[in-house]
């Protein structure tokens, strides 16, 4: 599903619609330049899971688990199982709306992950630029995968 417009034809987000408790991007300004920090979930430092795990929070009020913090009492494989069953993969890497994750590997068996802000910007946490916001298109070039919460269908 698109990002609507409204009847003016300027981009209206869910960020902006009954989903979410607050403005994305409101949230998202708050926390631009916070360092990044391993682990980091957030308000003063945050990693890439770190700052997806807030922004659904701050957001959406929903509340998951970091399936780190999870894996500390179970398997880490049991974690991530139980972290992956509340987002659905998207068929294509197209009609992005707010909130869904772009998700790639990177050098070294890392892997990454940027939240869709709107039609144009995405937000993330980098190592050495903290939490940043960048083109959509340039991480939809990266992007392997995208992922929509259950929740917000």
């Amino acid at each position: 599903m698109p990002i609507p417009t409204s009847s003016t034809g300027s981009p209206r987000s869910r960020a902006t619609g009954p989903d979410f408790k607050v403005p994305l991007s409101g949230v998202i300004d708050a926390i631009l330049g916070r360092p990044f920090v391993w682990l980091g979930r957030g308000p003063a430092a945050f990693d890439c899971l770190g700052l997806l795990v807030y922004l659904l929070d701050q957001v959406a009020g929903i509340q998951i688990e970091d399936p780190r913090e999870a894996a500390a009492r179970t398997s880490s494989i049991e974690a991530l199982l139980q972290f992956h069953e509340h987002f659905i993969r998207l068929p294509t890497l197209t009609d992005l709306e707010p909130l869904d994750v772009l998700y790639w590997r990177q050098g070294g068996g890392d892997s990454h992950l940027a939240v869709v802000e709107n039609e144009r910007w995405t937000v993330n946490a980098e190592l050495g630029a903290g939490v940043q916001r960048r083109r959509l298109l340039d991480h939809v070039r990266r992007a392997e995968a995208a992922y929509r919460l259950k929740a917000l269908l």
